[in-house]
C-alpha cells in the first residue's frame, strides 16, 4: 500500500490520506533505531500507515475539518487557545507516528504468547498505541 499523506500543502484533508507523517519526516528520528535502518523503503512506509492507523482508532476531541476525510486529522482550528492549529497538530502527529513506529518495531517478535498451568491460563495483553504517543496527542484526546 502505497503512504498517502493526510494533507495537502494547502492544509486540506487528502480523501485517499493513510498516513499522518512521511517518510522523510520519520528518517531522522529513527535513523538509529537497529530494526528501522534495515527496513527498505515500502516497509518503512507500511510501518508508518500501520502506526498511523493505531493512532487513528483513539477518540478525539472537537471535530474533523471535513465530514468525508478518511483519518480523524485535521481537527478543526481552537483560536482561542491554538492547541488545533495545523503546524502543532503536524508536530504533535510526526511524534506520535515516530514514537509508535519505534514501539511496534520494539515488540516485534518479542514477548509470550500465553502460559498454562493446571487450571490457570494467562494471556498478557500489550498496550496497542504506546503512551508516548498517547501523550504527543494528549490536547486533542477526547475525555
Amino acid at each position: 500500500m502505497a503512504l498517502i499523506y493526510y494533507r495537502d500543502n494547502a492544509y486540506a484533508p487528502v480523501a485517499g490520506g493513510n498516513a499522518y507523517a512521511t517518510r522523510s519526516q520519520i528518517d531522522p528520528l529513527l535513523q538509529f533505531h537497529p530494526r528501522w535502518k534495515y527496513l527498505d523503503d515500502p516497509m518503512k512506509d507500511e510501518a508508518i500507515i500501520a502506526a498511523s492507523a493505531q493512532i487513528d482508532i483513539m477518540s478525539y476531541s472537537g471535530a474533523k475539518v471535513s465530514p468525508t476525510q478518511p483519518l480523524q486529522f485535521l481537527r478543526q482550528y481552537n483560536e482561542t487557545d491554538g492547541v488545533f492549529a495545523v503546524e502543532q497538530q503536524d508536530r504533535r502527529l510526526v511524534q506520535a507516528v515516530s514514537a509508535q513506529v519505534e514501539y511496534n518495531l520494539a515488540r516485534a517478535g518479542i514477548g509470550m504468547t500465553a502460559y498454562l498451568h493446571g487450571n490457570e491460563s494467562l494471556t498478557p495483553r500489550q498496550e496497542i498505541i504506546c503512551r508516548e504517543a498517547q501523550f504527543a496527542l494528549e490536547p486533542y484526546r477526547e475525555g
